[in-house]
């Protein structure tokens, strides 16, 4: 199995592992007409009531060019790349039933512009920080809350799996934050 190329990949597979996805990293999907191959940063796989959930996830940094940032992004999801994301994990699966196929942009670091631009046109597109923030927590509280396996702890005494140590790293930084936080609110009431 491939290795994720950035940080922010693996901060995506690490959440997808974590929702019970199968997750795969680095996909060739199609070779490009003059040569190359396009590939699929991230995609999570699972079948859920009978429906094959597919998200495909592609991360990067975009410019301060709106125009030439959308256009990037369409061609990662255009109707090429989904048709060979869709019949690549149909054939890894064998399946041939419904498909229920997402995509979304993680960007690094994207200028406030290409965001608005971009969501106006309906493009699922999140700054890492909204998607840490609006995905990454709360599928680890989630997870806590309701972990796949019985435990004899509640709440944050349990723990993530090791290998997620992106996540890891996610959800220490947040309890430094929101003690830190405490402490400064603390302090200016003494």
């Amino acid at each position: 199995m491939p290795y994720t190329r950035t940080w922010s990949e693996e901060l995506v597979a690490e959440w997808l592992h974590l929702q019970n996805y199968f997750v795969e990293v680095s996909v060739p999907i199609r070779t490009a007409k003059p040569g190359g191959r396009f590939e699929a940063d991230v995609l999570g796989v699972k079948i859920e009531n009978g429906v094959l959930k597919i998200i495909h996830v592609e991360v990067g940094s975009l410019s301060n060019r709106p125009k030439v940032n959308i256009e990037k992004i369409q061609k990662k999801f255009n109707d090429k790349n989904r048709k060979a994301v869709e019949d690549y994990c149909k054939k890894k699966l064998g399946f041939n039933g419904e498909i229920n196929y997402q995509s979304l942009y993680i960007a690094t670091y994207v200028p406030n512009t290409t965001l608005t631009e971009a969501k106006r046109e309906n493009i699922n597109i999140k700054s890492i920080d909204e998607f840490i923030q609006e995905d990454v927590i709360p599928t680890i509280e989630n997870w806590k809350k309701n972990p796949p396996f019985k435990s004899k702890t509640k709440g944050e005494s349990i723990v993530l799996p090791d290998g997620l140590w992106l996540l890891h790293v996610v959800e220490r930084m947040r309890k430094i934050l929101s003690k830190h936080h405490k402490n400064r609110r603390a302090s200016k009431n003494i």
